[in-house]
């Protein structure tokens, strides 16, 4: 009879210890919700010690690597650039928007399609139709300028595009590191991720290019190690060097052939480039003429 008392008693205090300790936590919850976000403030029961979400170690982490994200990168706002080049509702080639009436993109993916047949559409869902294309001479030097051309716009856009997007003003070092974008899943909003250079005689290896055919100079390759069975559409797609445009994607990824590489254009503000240049030369001179 005691045991069968003493047994009944152990098994009460069992049961009302973690229900006292979870009427505590939920009287404190209010507080909790405020001091930790919706995301972590639950009570984690049936471990000992029962504990709060947001005290696991590896949820801190993500979050303050994602503030240190926000607070250090121009992602979202170089987002707002980036525009689907469409025929038929389908994605075939991406462009940035450089002013308000244009849209620039590479001719390797434009073919033979009429302006008439092409519509970009923006970040925000707003579709606009393209009465005709243009080359241009202002975005890379003129060995490569054929490769790119422009998509004007049959009516402005708004405000926020009059200002042009931040284009590398001189060419990325081989050893720095950049950031390679593509589309999500989607197809919907772009996404990056880090990549490298390949310098270019590896990259003709690579893409079976040994007469420097279409790597030469002013086209960049980088690394890409997703490699699926059949060419992504990737044509269009930039990458991004110190929070500037600086080049884009002109065969796509796996196009023609299955490869690690992927190739782009140089994007390039040649005329600040070249004065920067030239001004370099004119002081070097100068100094070397006092001496």
């Amino acid at each position: 009879m005691l045991l069968s008392t003493l047994l009944s008693f152990v098994l009460l205090l069992a049961i009302a210890s973690p229900i006292v300790a979870q009427e505590k936590i939920f009287r404190k919850s209010k507080k909790l919700r405020r001091l930790y976000g919706s995301g972590g403030w639950e009570p984690h029961f049936g471990y000992y010690p029962s504990h709060l979400g947001s005290q696991h170690s590896a949820s801190n982490r993500k979050k303050s690597k994602i503030v240190k994200a926000v607070e250090t990168d121009n992602f979202g706002e170089l987002s707002g650039y980036v525009a689907r080049i469409l025929v038929k509702d389908k994605l075939f080639c991406t462009g940035l928007v450089v002013s308000n009436q244009a849209v620039l993109t590479v001719k390797t993916c434009m073919n033979d399609k009429l302006g008439t047949e092409v519509v970009v559409k923006l970040s925000d869902g707003s579709i606009h139709n393209v009465v005709d294309k243009t080359d241009t001479q202002d975005f890379t030097m003129a060995k490569t300028a054929d490769l790119l051309t422009l998509l004007n716009l049959q009516n402005p856009l708004g405000t926020q595009f009059v200002k042009e997007p931040p284009i590398c003003t001189n060419p990325v070092p081989s050893s720095e590191k950049v950031d390679q974008w593509s589309w999500d899943k989607f197809q919907a909003s772009p996404k990056k991720k880090v990549a490298s250079i390949i310098a270019s005689d590896q990259c003709r290896e690579i893409i079976n290019d040994p007469n420097g055919m279409v790597v030469t100079a002013g086209v960049d390759c980088l690394e890409n190690s997703k490699i699926t069975k059949k060419c992504e559409k990737t044509f269009g797609l930039p990458y991004v060097w110190r929070g500037s445009f600086c080049g884009m994607n002109i065969l796509g990824h796996n196009c023609p052939n299955i490869s690690s590489a992927d190739v782009y254009v140089n994007l390039l503000k040649k005329k600040i480039y070249i004065g920067a240049t030239i001004n370099n030369v004119l002081e070097s001179n100068l100094e070397e003429s006092v001496l």
